[in-house]
């Protein structure tokens, strides 16, 4: 028997779900060097690498609306001003820009070094690439550096990406939800981590579908809740596991379920995709693992969800289920606790899956 707090090969001891291991290392490259970071966002008391363009290679984006930026203000947080009525549950201001940028790196490292999966760009060059829900822009921004010959646009409903970006970069605010109605196809098209702003990803698969070159490729990476644990050590009455069932149960009530990740796979193949191909990882909640690999997944894991608590929280629990936010923000502390408990073996599922258009 191995120790229960190490994930073996294949994923958490007696984990029910066929956990993808660790990326071959012949298969990725380096992680960020940290010299070449040129910022880094407070966070506590870590120091978290934000990629930043180089400024020779820099060019202003076209100037925004003042509708789009008059932010609304909740409960301290600022959300998005751009299509008010679609009430995204996540606020865009300073905090939550650096819990995405950590975010985009706790993906990178679980792939270490690769932003993507699919075989895009194998076979022939990426001509033009759609970054689905960009955030802060970092995914589009390291991609295009990665592909200086690819025209790469990113869409938000938030103006948070730099005011400066590489000459093949263009960020655009978008609701992706809509018609799409873009003038050309795409080679890839690419989306991460939009679990709960999606209410019919079986509508936003055939939008892809529609808005692709044939051959062209769609990727999509995203988290599962509630958390899980294989091995006992998270009790289901635990104020973490409790919180967990609570987020999922609101973000049901808002129409848009974070669980729905489970369900991509069979939703690209009924949108005409082949080649559809499903792989799962693991965050580990807290850096519990024996492991090197998990051990490093755990200890972002806890900066972005951890330290993102409040920012994952309030507008769901305030909104969907009635709570006000000071007895909120007494519950958070007892949630915010265990996370950080390393006896607790806790972690969270992550798909990621792709699929092509056929030629």
């Amino acid at each position: 028997m191995g120790d229960p707090g190490r994930l073996e090969e294949g994923g958490a001891r007696g984990a029910p779900l066929s956990i993808n291991p660790k990326p071959a290392k012949d298969q990725a490259t380096a992680v960020p060097n940290p010299s070449t970071m040129q910022t880094a966002a407070k966070q506590g008391d870590q120091d978290l690498p934000v990629t930043i363009p180089e400024e020779k290679h820099l060019r202003e984006t076209q100037e925004l609306t003042a509708d789009v930026m008059k932010y609304r203000v909740e409960n301290g947080r600022t959300y998005h001003g751009f299509k008010e009525h679609l009430r995204y549950v996540l606020p865009n201001d300073e905090s939550e820009k650096r819990r995405l940028d950590v975010q985009h790196y706790l993906t990178y490292l679980t792939l270490e070094g690769r932003l993507y999966l699919c075989p895009a760009g194998r076979d022939r060059p990426i001509r033009t690439c759609l970054d689905a829900g960009t955030g802060t822009g970092s995914w589009a921004l390291e991609f295009a550096q990665e592909h200086p010959d690819t025209e790469v646009i990113g869409i938000d409903i938030s103006p948070i990406q730099p005011e400066y970006v590489p000459p093949n970069v263009c960020f655009q605010i978008d609701d992706v939800e809509d018609d799409w109605n873009y003038d050309e196809p795409f080679d890839f098209i690419f989306c991460r981590m939009l679990t709960g702003a999606i209410a019919d990803w079986t509508r936003f698969f055939k939008q892809s579908f529609a808005n692709l070159e044939p051959g062209g490729w769609c990727e999509v990476q995203d988290i599962v809740a509630p958390i899980q644990c294989s091995d006992g050590t998270l009790d289901p009455d635990s104020p973490l596991a409790t919180w967990s069932r609570d987020l999922l149960r609101a973000t049901q009530l808002a129409g848009r379920g974070i669980d729905g990740a489970k369900l991509y796979k069979r939703q690209m193949e009924e949108a005409g995709f082949v080649n559809v191909k499903e792989e799962i990882f693991i965050w580990p909640q807290c850096p519990w693992a024996d492991d090197d690999y998990y051990r490093m997944l755990g200890r972002w894991a806890d900066v972005a969800i951890t330290g993102g608590l409040e920012s994952l929280s309030t507008a769901l629990f305030t909104r969907h289920l009635g709570w006000k936010k000071a007895e909120l923000d007494v519950y958070l502390t007892q949630v915010r606790k265990q996370m950080r408990d390393r006896g607790v073996h806790a972690y969270w599922t992550i798909y990621m899956v792709y699929g092509q258009k056929p030629e």
